[in-house]
């Protein structure tokens, strides 16, 4: 027992000492770097402290600037026609094929796969209707006409009233 804790001392004993030497060293080479950056400062003083003569910055303002300035186009047309735009109205308008001779059972179906997603409110109100069965979304006024001939008569609170072939039929929110 005796021989294995004097083992274990000098294990200790060589760890302290390589770290002891290790701080020391760390020491020197920061002290070392510092007495550089010194002597560098005090002997090249027109690196560190370098004035810049009344010369030297005209000739820099002279140069041309990096940053080319543009002729600044006039956008306000284009602001305006963004502003009056109704994110509403379609980009583009599907003409629905005129059906003839629709029974009840076609219309039935029809009314079921349609689904009253909002109503705008504002100069002209619109509606935004969807139809699972085709897997589109209409945004109309009354008076418009889409799938399979349907016709926007009258857009209420919460409500839509559809006409479909002569049929009449409501969609609530």
């Amino acid at each position: 027992m005796v021989v294995n804790s004097s083992l274990s001392k000098n294990k200790l004993s060589v760890v302290e000492f390589a770290l002891g030497l290790a701080v020391k060293l760390l020491f020197v080479i920061v002290i070392v770097s510092l007495a550089f950056v010194v002597s560098s400062a005090f002997f090249e003083k027109e690196k560190f402290f370098k004035k810049e003569s009344a010369e030297g910055i005209s000739a820099v303002l002279e140069q041309e600037p990096l940053f080319v300035e543009r002729e600044r186009k006039d956008y306000s047309q284009f602001l305006n026609q963004l502003q009056r735009r109704d994110v509403f109205t379609p980009i583009y308008f599907e003409e629905a094929a005129p059906v003839s001779g629709v029974d009840r059972q076609q219309i039935k179906k029809i009314i079921e796969s349609l689904r009253l997603v909002g109503i705008k409110w504002g100069a002209v109100p619109k509606v935004i209707i969807e139809n699972a069965r085709m897997g589109k979304t209409f945004y109309l006024k009354e008076g418009d006409s889409f799938s399979e001939n349907i016709k926007v008569e009258k857009i209420g609170k919460d409500s839509v009233l559809l006409n479909c072939s002569g049929e009449s039929f409501e969609l609530y929110l």
